[in-house]
C-alpha cells in the first residue's frame, strides 16, 4: 500500500490535465486537484500572516502535508460529524453576509446612516397614537382623520404648539421633542426629519406608533456622546414651587458633602433617588445631546463639563435636581473609524436590516430573471379568501398544478407555496396572503444566491476551503498528535529516557518546596505536616492553616536556577538579602534537592518534553501518511510561480 511522491518535471500535455486553461492544477493529492489559484491563495495569506518571505519551494512541502493530514481526517470521517457540520455551517452563514447583499447600494445606506449621526435636528411633533399595537381599520381611519384635521388647521394659522398641547392633553408638552440624529427614531420618523427643509412643516406620515406631523426648526453639528453619574433629588410632576425648594435644599447638602471630599460613587449609592442608578454609584449609559430621559437642562450642564471627573453644581430637569460627575466624552468620529460601529447598528435594527435586504432581492430579481404570473398568483389569493380554514386552503393549493413565479432554472409553484407556508408564526390566513407569498419569493431568491457563492465567487470558495482544511487539520491532528502525546504518560517517560541527554543545563536547579510562614508558630505547625502528612496530600494540608481573614503560610513548589526566586536563592543557594515581613520563616520540604547537570525525570520539564514528543509524533505521522496516499506536483507549474 506503499506510495510515494512523484515529481513531474515533465511538461503536462493536453487540456485535460488542467482544471482550466488559466487556473492549470498544480498538483493532485489522494486523487484531488490543487489547482494554481487556490495554492497561490493560501501561499500568500500565509506569508502575510507569517511575515516572513518563505519561498513557494519550501512552502510546497508545508501544504502537501497540510492536504495530506485533510485527507487523513476524511478517511476517519471527521467531516461527517454533527459538531464539525454545525460549526462549518455557523461560519459559512458568518463568511456569507458580505456576498448576500448588493455591495453599492449598502455602502451609500452605510453613509446616508451614518451622515446623519453627523447632524442633529431640532424637531416638533404633532402625534395621534394609535390606540393598540394592532389597530382595526376603523381605529387607524380614526386616527387618520384627526391628523388630518391637525394638518388644516396648521394651514389655517394655528401653531404646532397649541396643536400639540390639545392632542396630547397636557399643558406642559408643547411637541417639542429637541434633537434627533440617524438611529434614534424609527425609519419612517427619521427619513421625514432628514427629508424636510429646516422651518418646514412635514405632511402626514405614518408610523407603527401611528400619525405624525413634524417641523423642523433648526439643525445643528452633533456633539458626540458623554457618559456620566449622577445624583437626584425628585420632585413629582406638575409639583408645586415648595415641593422643588425641598428639592433643592436636600440636592445642595449632598453637594455641601462632595465639596467637603467625600466619594461622588459612595454618596450617589446613598442618596439618589434614581432608582436604575442607585446600584451603579450613579452611572448611567452614554448618551447624545438632548437624548437623555432627563430633558435639556440636564443633557446642556453634561456637555458642558470639559475634565473628565468635573462635578457640576446642582441643576433643575423635568424630574428633579441632579449633581452631575463627567465619566466619559467623545467627539463624532471619522466615517472609518464608525463604519463597523454603523453596520453593527443596522443588522440590529429590523427596519433598516429589512432596507438593505429588500435591495440585494431587487438586485437577484434582475439577476435571474424574475418573473411572476399575475393570472396564477391572482388563483392563490382567490383560494385564500375562499377557504375557511388553513387545512383546508393548503389542501386545495397543493392539488393546484401552477406555477407562480420563475426565475433562472427555478419554479416557485403552489406546492412550493403549501411547503413553506406553515414555517410562519401565525395563521397562515391572517394577513394578507400577497404578503407570504412575497416572502416566500424572497427567501428562495436568497437561498438560491447563497447556494451558488462558492461557484459565482472564487474569493468564497478558496476561503471556505481554508476553513474546512484548518477544521480537518486540527480534529486529526488533535486525535494523532497533541491528546495523544499529552496524555501517554509511559510514551513520554520512554521518550525522555531515551533523549535524556538533550535535557542538561549548565547551572543547578533547585527541585523541590519551600514554605513560607508568618511566624515562629506557624513554622512548628507547617514542619510538623510535612512530617508526618502522606506526600499527595501536603501541599493542601498546609493550606489548611490560612484562614479567610489572613495568610499564614505562601508556598513556592517548582524548579527554580539562581535568580529565579529571591527566597530560593537565600535559602537554597545563600545568595542574596531577601527578607520579608509578612512571611519571615521559611524552609525547605522533605524530598527537595539540587539538580547540577539536568533533569531526574520528565515531570521535572513535562511542558518541554511533551512539545519535543508531539514533534516526534508528528514526523512519524507525516511519514506514514506520505506512504498510504498518492502526491503528484506538476514541477511546471510551480515553477511559473516564482
Amino acid at each position: 500500500m506503499k506510495k510515494q511522491i512523484l515529481s513531474l518535471v515533465v511538461s503536462f500535455v493536453g487540456a485535460t490535465l488542467f482544471a482550466q486553461a488559466n487556473d492549470p492544477v498544480v498538483m493532485t493529492i489522494n486523487g484531488k486537484d490543487i489547482t494554481k489559484s487556490e495554492f497561490e491563495y493560501i501561499y500568500k495569506k500565509n506569508m502575510t500572516y507569517q511575515q516572513n518571505n518563505e519561498s513557494i519551494a519550501e512552502y510546497k512541502d508545508l501544504f502537501i502535508n497540510l492536504k495530506l493530514k485533510v485527507a487523513e481526517a476524511e478517511a476517519l470521517g471527521f467531516d461527517t460529524t454533527a459538531d464539525f457540520k454545525r460549526e462549518y455551517a455557523q461560519y459559512r452563514m458568518q463568511a456569507a453576509r458580505p456576498y448576500l447583499q448588493d455591495t453599492a447600494f449598502y455602502e451609500n445606506f452605510l453613509h446616508k446612516m451614518y451622515d446623519r449621526t453627523m447632524r442633529e435636528r431640532g424637531v416638533s411633533q404633532i402625534f395621534v397614537p394609535f390606540q393598540n399595537a394592532n389597530p382595526s381599520p376603523a381605529d387607524t381611519l380614526a386616527a387618520y382623520n384627526k391628523i388630518m384635521s391637525a394638518k388644516k388647521r396648521i394651514q389655517d394659522g394655528e401653531t404646532l404648539e397649541e396643536i400639540a398641547r390639545e392632542f396630547a392633553g397636557d399643558k406642559r408638552n408643547d411637541g417639542n421633542l429637541g434633537y434627533v440624529s440617524g438611529f434614534v427614531t424609527v425609519l419612517p420618523f427619521e427619513e421625514m426629519v432628514y427629508s424636510t427643509a429646516v422651518g418646514a412643516v412635514s405632511e402626514p406620515f405614518r408610523t407603527r406608533f401611528g400619525y405624525h406631523i413634524i417641523r423642523i426648526n433648526d439643525e445643528r453639528e452633533a456633539k458626540g456622546e458623554v457618559q456620566v453619574a449622577h445624583i437626584m433629588k425628585r420632585f413629582p410632576k406638575d409639583a408645586p414651587q415648595d415641593s422643588i425648594d425641598l428639592a433643592k435644599k436636600k440636592i445642595d447638602a449632598v453637594y455641601a458633602r462632595l465639596q467637603n471630599g467625600e466619594d461622588f460613587f459612595s454618596v450617589a449609592k446613598e442618596e439618589t433617588e434614581h432608582e436604575y442608578s442607585k446600584n451603579k454609584g450613579g452611572r448611567i449609559s452614554s448618551f447624545h445631546y438632548d437624548q437623555s430621559l432627563a430633558g435639556t437642562p440636564f443633557d446642556s450642564v453634561a456637555f458642558s463639563l470639559k475634565n473628565i471627573g468635573e462635578v457640576s453644581q446642582p441643576v433643575q430637569s423635568w424630574y428633579g435636581w441632579h449633581i452631575i460627575k463627567l465619566l466619559d466624552k467623545k467627539g463624532p468620529n471619522s466615517y472609518e473609524k464608525d463604519r463597523a460601529k454603523t453596520a453593527n447598528t443596522i443588522s440590529r435594527m429590523p427596519d433598516r436590516r429589512a432596507i438593505v435586504e429588500q435591495a440585494f432581492v431587487k438586485q437577484l430579481e434582475t439577476k435571474y430573471t424574475f418573473k411572476k404570473d399575475d393570472k396564477a398568483i391572482s388563483a392563490l389569493e382567490s383560494e385564500a379568501k375562499k377557504a375557511t380554514s388553513d387545512e383546508e386552503f393548503l389542501k386545495k393549493i397543493n392539488a393546484l398544478n401552477m406555477t407562480l413565479a420563475t426565475f433562472a432554472d427555478q419554479k416557485i409553484t403552489m406546492k412550493t407555496v403549501a411547503e413553506k407556508l406553515p414555517t410562519f408564526k401565525d395563521s397562515i390566513l391572517r394577513n394578507d396572503i400577497s404578503l407570504k407569498f412575497n416572502e416566500i419569493c424572497k427567501k428562495e431568491l436568497i437561498s438560491y444566491e447563497n447556494d451558488r457563492l462558492e461557484q459565482n465567487y472564487p474569493e468564497f470558495r478558496m476561503l471556505m476551503q481554508e476553513y474546512y482544511d484548518g477544521m480537518q487539520m486540527f480534529a486529526v491532528s488533535n486525535v494523532m498528535v497533541w491528546e495523544k502525546a499529552a496524555s501517554d504518560e509511559e510514551g513520554l517517560k520512554n521518550y525522555f529516557d531515551t533523549h535524556k541527554s538533550d535535557y542538561t543545563w549548565d547551572v543547578p536547579r533547585f527541585k523541590g518546596m519551600l514554605v513560607c510562614c508568618a511566624d515562629k508558630k506557624t513554622a512548628a505547625q507547617a514542619k510538623k505536616i510535612v512530617k508526618t502528612s502522606p506526600a499527595d496530600s501536603v501541599l493542601v494540608d498546609l493550606l489548611k492553616l490560612n484562614t479567610d481573614d489572613k495568610i499564614y503560610v505562601h508556598i513556592e513548589k517548582g524548579l527554580f536556577k539562581k535568580g529565579d526566586n529571591k527566597i530560593v536563592d537565600k535559602c537554597v543557594f545563600k545568595d542574596g538579602k531577601y527578607e520579608s515581613k509578612e512571611f519571615p520563616v521559611f524552609f525547605q520540604t522533605k524530598g527537595s534537592k539540587i539538580l547540577n547537570d539536568g533533569p531526574d525525570e520528565y515531570t521535572d520539564i513535562k511542558g518541554l518534553v511533551i512539545s519535543d514528543y508531539q514533534n516526534s509524533l508528528e514526523k512519524e505521522w507525516i511519514e506514514e501518511l506520505h506512504n498510504k496516499y498518492t502526491v503528484v506536483v506538476n514541477q511546471q507549474v510551480l515553477d511559473s510561480m516564482k
